[in-house]
């Protein structure tokens, strides 16, 4: 193994030279893929959250107010901005049978990056996100 390691035959540089090409390629597009699934990954977790709780609005008969600050508390913790985050809900008490809808609006940032021969800039761009649900009521009111 050392010998072939080890020696120079015609064309070394030439391998070298093409192995450093094609890793500098591959890291491209691994730092690329990275950069375009965040905003993919944050919709996919607004969706679940969004989902979870028209669930227990269905089961409730609307959003508590204990609810919307529980749904805010995950949303934030999951790496969502508050200033960034509108949410618009039908409120407790809706009798059985009657719609809800569960309305949640995030602006995210994503900070694009171009390269103009050797110079790298940057700029922020603002994508909306927007997830709306709903259902019908599910608690009898007595």
């Amino acid at each position: 193994m050392k010998k072939l390691l080890n020696k120079k035959s015609k064309g070394y540089i030439d391998v070298m030279l093409a192995f450093i090409i094609s890793l500098i390629f591959f890291f491209m597009i691994f730092v690329y893929t990275i950069e375009y699934t965040q905003p993919i990954v944050k919709y996919i977790t607004l969706n679940q959250k969004v989902r979870k709780y028209i669930l227990i609005m269905e089961k409730d008969g609307g959003l508590s107010p204990l609810n919307l600050n529980n749904l805010k508390t995950e949303l934030i913790s999951s790496g969502f901005n508050e200033p960034d985050l509108t949410i618009n809900a039908t409120m407790a008490p809706v009798d059985f049978g009657g719609e809800i809808t569960l309305e949640v609006e995030y602006k995210f940032k994503k900070i694009e990056k171009t390269i103009n021969g050797l110079l790298v800039t940057s700029n922020e761009k603002i994508m909306p996100m927007k997830v709306k649900k709903s259902s019908t009521s599910k608690k009898v009111l007595e």
